[in-house]
């Protein structure tokens, strides 16, 4: 479903005989307008404006006191977007003040004080002002300074001629970049301040342009900055960064540093565009980085996603690694890792409701991540919650701090955050292929608790290896041991005793798993008894699976099942156990993992338990055959 269109409603209102419906009709017409047969009130007109986006319509509403009651004017007043108070140069802008304000205070749709409908004071007829006063340039701001300041809700004010066609067009640019860049999000009139939503944004800006991680922008990082928001830009000249600077210096004390421009000067910056009447610069910056009318980060798109198979999984894309890579040496200053410090400054513009969940993942990591564990946590990331891993990206600054690096800027491009992670093939194109180019691997485990525990602190103390309870699988494993290996990641999922029959039976463990993991107790002679009960045979590939001893004391025990380990393997066409996995042990163990999870088989091409079906099936050819005998015999 499409969204609905826009409507945005300039409406002019005014004493009789100022000119709004001569300024209308000069706007409409394009021609000097005489102030002959003019009709008291123009007929609601739609207009196009060239800055406008593709679904947006612009209407322009006239008024009369003479044909028209205040209540009808109060009508239109409660629906308009922005209000144009047009006033006559030679008759003065008193009404103004005590009249047309407090009536639109009185009127527009909130009723609130200041009122949140924009308006633009308009001095018409400066023509007849030139002619008779030979005011100065100043006298637009000599009456509308004090009215401003009084009344919040007055956003800008502009001087015009609708008979000599001097700056009408311009007046309704005025009064629809009021609409289309709002001063509300942005700025407090009351305070006159700007409002926290709108620093925070601009402090995630500062952040993103600031690449060496110094807190501070230099003159490259600012130009860089010109170039990338604002279409059309050639970096600033040596002088003009001065000139910016000087100014800064002259306004905000701290605001400039060893010649680079602070966060204090930045947001001063800011605040000094907006204060100045023109918020269209501001808006540049908030929107090519992402924000909406509302200063939130527009969540990013999920088209490509929305086609995806069960059986595929994401991963993180190039693009996506070099982005992190460059962040991470970036806030390393060259190490091999981020302290907790660093960590918080990786991810100071996220806010905490998603920055929260990297936290949770590192909880634990009170010395800092190693650069391996970081970027195993952030595969593990995008695997299991791929959403959260996006929105934590855009945040970030990806596509953006991409074009900035860039020597070939496009303003007016930003590369889609989902660019960032890549889909991958089907497992069923795998299964028939016998091969994967999948880099993240999934690999559940069942067997006891004890066992489970053992085999995780081993995998924990490999390279890039983390545990964390703050990622879910899809068949719901709250528990995930991850590390790296030959460039793969290797996901270990626990599943939980009570619920293992259940998992293994299930579509959704097929479609998400790469091997199975059979964990027991070489020194329990129990433990192996209970992990067979675990197993439900049949479901899942009998060559993607893989028994492991672990020992929880120093000598091994006989198991008390009826087969040995390496028997019941065979029975059920499962590789030999995996024996002895502490210490250099597990290195064995990770690499016969990937090993067995890079080149995977249907599991419905196999009967899940291949060797105990063909034993089954000679053990009873031979029954048969000694019954024959034993029947013939007795004949």
């Amino acid at each position: 479903m499409s969204d609905p269109e826009r409507k945005i409603r300039i409406l002019l209102v005014g004493d009789r005989a100022v000119g709004k419906t001569c300024m209308i009709k000069s706007l409409i017409t394009s021609q000097v307008e005489l102030n002959t047969n003019v009709p008291p009130r123009y007929p609601e007109i739609q207009v196009p404006f060239d800055q406008i986006e593709q679904g947006t319509t612009t209407v322009i509403v006239d008024t009369s006191l003479r044909t028209q009651s205040e209540a009808g004017i109060a009508a239109e007043v409660a629906k308009a977007s922005v209000i144009g108070i047009v006033y006559a140069a030679d008759t003065g802008e008193k009404s103004v003040k005590d009249f047309w304000l407090p009536f639109i205070r009185n009127h527009s749709a909130a009723s609130e004080v200041p009122s949140k409908t924009p308006v633009v004071l308009i001095r018409n007829k400066t023509d007849i002002a030139e002619s008779s006063e030979g005011e100065t340039s100043d006298a637009l701001l000599n009456e509308c300074t004090p009215i401003m300041q009084e009344f919040r809700e007055v956003v800008t004010c502009v001087g015009c001629s609708a008979t000599n066609m001097n700056l009408v067009a311009e007046a309704f640019y005025y009064a629809l970049n009021a609409v289309l860049f709002p001063m509300g999000p942005l700025y407090d009139l009351e305070k006159r301040c700007l409002v926290g939503a709108a620093v925070t944004s601009i402090e995630r800006v500062f952040s993103i342009c600031d690449r060496t991680c110094t807190d501070l922008l230099s003159d490259d990082e600012l130009n860089k900055f010109q170039v990338l928001c604002f279409s059309g830009s050639d970096a600033l000249a040596v002088r003009e960064l001065e000139s910016v600077k000087e100014l800064i210096k002259e306004s905000v004390q701290g605001g400039v540093v060893d010649g680079c421009v602070t966060l204090k000067g930045f947001v001063f910056l800011n605040q000094l565009f907006i204060e100045r009447g023109r918020p269209e610069t501001t808006w540049a910056v908030l929107r090519h980085f992402g924000y909406s009318d509302t200063l939130e980060l527009t969540s990013p798109k999920h088209n490509k996603f929305k086609s995806m198979s069960d059986d595929q999984s994401i991963e993180l894309s190039e693009e996506g690694i070099e982005f992190l890579s460059d962040r991470f040496d970036a806030c390393a200053k060259g190490d091999s890792k981020l302290s907790s410090k660093q960590l918080a400054k990786f991810f100071e513009v996220v806010p905490v409701e998603w920055a929260d969940k990297f936290t949770q993942i590192s909880a634990g990591c009170d010395q800092g991540v190693e650069r391996d564990v970081f970027f195993t946590m952030w595969r593990t990331l995008v695997l299991l919650d791929y959403t959260s891993a996006l929105m934590v990206l855009a945040y970030l600054g990806f596509g953006i701090m991409k074009d900035i690096q860039t020597t070939n800027l496009n303003p007016l491009e930003t590369r889609d955050v989902a660019s960032a992670i890549i889909v991958t093939q089907r497992r069923l194109l795998d299964w028939k292929a016998k091969m994967t180019l999948r880099t993240s691997l999934v690999c559940y485990v069942i067997g006891s608790h004890k066992c489970k525990q053992l085999l995780f602190e081993q995998i924990t103390t490999r390279s890039g290896g983390f545990e964390t309870t703050a990622l879910s699988t899809k068949c719901g494993s709250s528990r995930v041991v991850a590390c790296a290996e030959n460039k793969n990641l290797i996901v270990f999922a626990d599943i939980d005793k009570e619920n293992a029959e259940t998992v293994q039976q299930s579509t959704t463990f097929v479609e998400e798993c790469d091997t199975l993991l059979m964990v027991f107790d070489e020194s329990d002679p129990e433990s192996f008894a209970e992990l067979v009960t675990m197993h439900s045979p049949g479901r899942f590939g009998a060559s993607q699976t893989l028994v492991v001893g672990v020992k929880s004391e120093s000598e091994s025990a006989s198991q008390n099942y009826a087969t040995k380990p390496e028997n019941f393997c065979w029975d059920r066409g499962l590789t030999a156990p995996l024996r002895n996995v502490e210490d250099e042990g597990v290195n064995r163990l990770v690499a016969a993992v990937d090993k067995i999870a890079k080149s995977p088989t249907s599991p419905w091409s196999e009967s899940g338990s291949s060797r105990w079906v063909l034993a089954s099936a000679a053990a009873a050819a031979i029954l048969g055959i000694v019954i024959y005998r034993n029947y013939s015999s007795s004949r």
